[in-house]
């Protein structure tokens, strides 16, 4: 249901929300009621001392339910559905891209022990495997529409004009929309091939000229507001990448439609990874 409101955004005002209101209230209920549980247990200090769950850590600086739930919120989706929906995406891909894992598997078998469970320096020293994420967050950006509101008046020193080289005069409370998926599709930044799946672009080698975007490329935003999950993503998303390539030989697309997006809280294939491993 938040999937469908996040689509349509202030237009939901004009939707039913019965079964939307339904779930939200289950789902807050739900959360409550472990929350109350944990500040409860709080009263039991040498108890709850030996606790290091984000839930307690909360409790420890609040009592207010609302705002602790409201954290454990922000923390699950944020967590939970961005690095599923990057695995299914990249997964999609590779499973039509024969090229692409033999590469990865030559890379890994190079730099790991044979069915080593890789350490985090192993993972950030896969070059190619970096790559591969960089381009899936590239084509299909998990979060593909983002927008921030104006606490006071600002002026944007780019982007107006005839040539957009000319300030933007942003008013107080007014919407700044952007879309990365457009950007990170852009062909004058990306070249005439941005549309392919192409990870050599990332590498600093002749086969590629180790494209340094900037702010054309936001996956997980930038600035001093930059997701702050990012590097836990995507060691999440490289451990298991490196882990099913370690344990199976065999990958197999059980459904040969193109990428299709679907764009909800997160954007994922419609149809989403249909992939046998042997």
């Amino acid at each position: 249901a938040l999937g469908k409101l996040s689509r349509v955004g202030r237009l939901g005002l004009f939707f039913g929300r019965t079964k939307f209101q339904a779930e939200r209230r289950y789902l807050y209920n739900f959360i409550d009621r472990y929350v109350r549980r944990t500040l409860e247990d709080a009263k039991d200090g040498e108890k709850f001392q030996s606790r290091h769950t984000f839930l307690h850590e909360l409790s420890r600086q609040t009592n207010d339910v609302v705002r602790i739930r409201t954290e454990l919120l922000n923390i699950l989706i944020a967590g939970r559905d961005t690095t599923a929906s990057l695995l299914t995406n990249t997964w999609h891909v590779l499973s039509h891209r024969p090229d692409i894992v033999a590469r990865l598997r030559k890379e890994i078998a190079s730099d790991l022990p044979p069915q080593k469970r890789p350490t985090f320096e192993e993972l950030k020293s896969l070059t190619y495997l970096s790559a591969v994420f960089k381009e899936s967050l590239r084509l299909h950006p998990v979060i593909p529409l983002n927008t921030r509101e104006a606490t006071v008046p600002t002026t944007l020193p780019k982007g107006g004009g005839p040539d957009g080289t000319q300030p933007v005069f942003v008013a107080k409370g007014q919407p700044v929309i952007y879309s990365s998926y457009a950007m990170q599709r852009d062909k004058n930044v990306f070249g005439d091939d941005a549309e392919e799946f192409h990870p050599e672009r990332w590498l600093d080698t002749d086969e590629g000229k180790g494209i340094r975007p900037g702010f054309s490329y936001m996956p997980f935003n930038a600035g001093p507001r930059i997701c702050l999950g990012q590097q836990l993503a995507l060691m999440e998303a490289s451990y298991v990448t490196v882990r099913l390539l370690q344990e199976f030989e065999s990958i197999e697309a059980r459904d040969n439609r193109p990428w299709t997006e679907e764009i909800g809280v997160t954007c994922v294939n419609k149809y989403g990874a249909k992939v046998a491993l042997a």
